[in-house]
């Protein structure tokens, strides 16, 4: 056994004896007991050793080293990891209360709510209700700092003032932000915490960004958090989070989910939910973050009628009732089956039959309507736009800046175009209108389409719907390609440093349709040595070969 798996024997041996639940991070169950220690978790600023959670809170963190390595030093290290959780975590206080540095034959402790905390020697690692106890009867701080989960699940009610510093566009959950402000406080207990108030009468708003004269909606998405995957949830689920958002997210993820899965799936997990349908806990979900549902529960719980129930009392049964809802998803055999991947059977021998196919009635009438609407808008604007006039009075695009037809596409950004300058692949909805329209006169389906100045063969095609439609570095290749061939017919030869100053020429005018002198200074011409280097290689023939492929 080696020194580290001796290390590790020793402390799960020490935290048993203490009360403490020890688990895997994979397989963490923060339900399976009143006090649990989960081993190696991820914090913002490292890997802990161990965390130790009471009542599905985390309370402190413990730092093992080998035997015989100095302590010295590591309460550092230690006090780095108490301050490093990451947001929603459940948690009595930031930093964590309590730190551990252990070796097998020394074990030092600090409790960071002491006014002074320091590391101190101890005999073994406290038993929950004790270090709970601790925490109950020790300072409290006076600043608590949060986001987002000041809405539910958050009770500090000696709290007088709240700063808003981002805008909320719920109402709901902007009076349930409030609603933390409102709790009511005996003055003994405010006095405990802040010994020059008399009684709390009021709390203030400092709203930093005009948040309370901004107009807001009523309702929520069920997936709140669709950008977060399912694995992500259920991490923060088993780490004991719990608030509105994380259930309804749940629930939205895992009915798609149970959508797409088999017989098998669903009998695998209802074994792990005590027999009941996936529909079941999904409806649970949901329910937990009803607003109407939960209304009626406080009613009942409080003995008051639905309208005389406070915000106060309906937050409290929200967070019941979401805690209550996320318990089966600390079960990690149950958030594994959700995680797990169907097989799909994938037939890699037997040949596809088509059996039918035709052109989409509807979508070729859309296609004509997209063609219709940009020959009109071209001949609308063959006086107003510089490059339309230029491809109507020149057919071969003489004189034309990649800055017209930049200028043109922007032009073409409205409804129903959408072209975007910056993507050409926006051109390849008009692309494949004409392909619909008129398939015998388009030779590909827009995908060659790499550049904005493919516009200019759009704008072609559409002044000259004989002309067939082709990317310009198409027609540039082609031309290029002839005109190689024209000069190896006629006993021209070029050097290979010669070739490739002429195919970066042909490269540069499939993206902007000309070239000028003024081009040779940046790349790459820069780089095979600009415009004097152009001048030694072709001397007074420079011109013909800058305009080879126009």
């Amino acid at each position: 056994m080696t020194p580290e798996q001796l290390a590790r024997l020793n402390i799960d041996r020490d935290l048993s004896a203490a009360g403490w639940i020890v688990q895997n991070l994979s397989d963490m169950n923060i339900s399976e007991g009143r006090s649990v220690a989960v081993r190696e978790f991820p914090l913002k600023t490292g890997l802990a050793d161990y965390t130790l959670y009471v009542n599905e809170k985390m309370i402190g963190i413990v730092e093992a080293k080998p035997e015989g390595h100095t302590l010295t030093g590591v309460e550092i290290q230690s006090a780095k990891y108490a301050d490093g959780l990451e947001p929603g975590i459940p948690h009595y206080s930031i930093p964590l209360p309590f730190a551990y540095e252990w070796t097998g034959l020394v074990t030092r402790f600090t409790n960071s709510l002491n006014p002074h905390p320091r590391s101190r020697d101890v005999f073994t690692f406290h038993r929950p209700d004790e270090l709970l106890q601790s925490f109950r009867n020790t300072y409290n701080p006076r600043i608590a700092v949060t986001v987002d989960m000041i809405a539910t699940g958050t009770d500090v009610k000696p709290l007088k003032c709240l700063i808003f510093m981002r805008n909320i566009k719920s109402w709901s959950y902007f009076e349930q932000m409030k609603g933390r402000g409102s709790r009511g406080i005996d003055s003994d207990s405010l006095k405990s915490v802040t010994p020059d108030a008399a009684c709390k009468t009021r709390f203030v708003i400092v709203d930093a960004v005009g948040l309370c004269k901004q107009d807001k909606n009523h309702s929520k998405p069920l997936d709140r958090q669709p950008t977060v995957s399912l694995e992500r949830v259920l991490k923060e689920v088993s780490k004991g989070v719990v608030h509105p958002d994380l259930a309804s997210t749940l629930g939205a993820k895992i009915s798609r989910l149970a959508g797409n899965r088999s017989e098998g799936w669903h009998k695998d997990v209802e074994k792990q939910i005590d027999g009941r349908p996936v529909s079941h806990v999904i409806s649970t979900l949901f329910d937990s973050v009803d607003a109407d549902k939960n209304r009626e529960l406080a009613a009942s719980k409080f003995s008051v009628t639905p309208d005389q129930v406070t915000d106060t009392q309906l937050d409290e049964i929200e967070a019941e009732q979401v805690r209550t809802a996320l318990l089966p998803f600390h079960n990690p055999q149950l958030r594994e089956i959700l995680l797990r991947p169907e097989h799909q059977v994938i037939d890699k021998f037997t040949r596809d039959q088509l059996l039918t196919s035709s052109f989409d009635p509807e979508a070729k009438k859309r296609a004509e309507t997209l063609v219709t609407s940009f020959r009109q808008f071209i001949e609308d604007n063959k006086d107003e736009i510089e490059a339309i006039s230029i491809l109507y009075s020149r057919p071969y695009a003489a004189g034309l800046r990649c800055s017209q037809i930049k200028d043109l596409a922007r032009r073409l950004s409205i409804k129903p175009f959408h072209v975007d300058e910056s993507q050409p692949q926006t051109l390849l909805k008009l692309w494949q209108a004409f392909g619909a329209v008129h398939p015998d006169k388009v030779d590909t389906n827009g995908k060659h389409c790499k550049h904005i100045v493919d516009l200019v063969a759009l704008v072609r095609h559409a002044i000259d719907p004989d002309s067939p439609l082709r990317p310009v570095g198409m027609t540039v290749e082609e031309r290029f390609t002839e005109w190689l061939s024209d000069q190896q017919s006629s006993g021209g030869e070029f050097t290979d440093e010669q070739m490739q100053w002429l195919v970066a020429i042909k490269d540069h005018i499939a993206s902007s349709v000309m070239i000028e002198q003024d081009d040779f200074e940046y790349a790459p011409f820069n780089q095979f040595g600009g415009i004097g280097r152009a001048y030694e290689l072709f001397g007074t023939s420079l011109k013909a070969e800058m305009s080879l492929a126009s």
